[in-house]
């Protein structure tokens, strides 16, 4: 298959997706735009910073994981005293 062929496939296939799953393709556009970046980014971090990420992702990955609005509830409450 050609390259031309392929965007066309690619974009036929994008045009019947959902709002949802547009937002998932483009995300994932956007990582592959960035990958060496990142890469670069994850190479220049110190191995207990790489070894944080990894057991974080492995928390959110298995479920262990706190919503941002219970996380800011709690940060504004402790910084009142309440």
């Amino acid at each position: 298959m050609k390259t031309a062929e392929i965007k066309s496939d690619i974009v036929q296939k994008i045009s019947k997706l959902s709002r949802s799953k547009l937002f998932q393709i483009k995300g994932y556009i956007e990582n592959c735009e960035h990958e060496d970046v990142e890469l670069e980014d994850w190479k220049a971090l110190t191995p207990q910073q790489k070894e944080r990420l990894n057991e974080s992702l492995s928390q959110l990955n298995s479920g262990q994981s706190v919503a941002h609005s219970k996380v800011m509830k709690e940060l504004k409450r402790s910084v009142r005293g309440v």
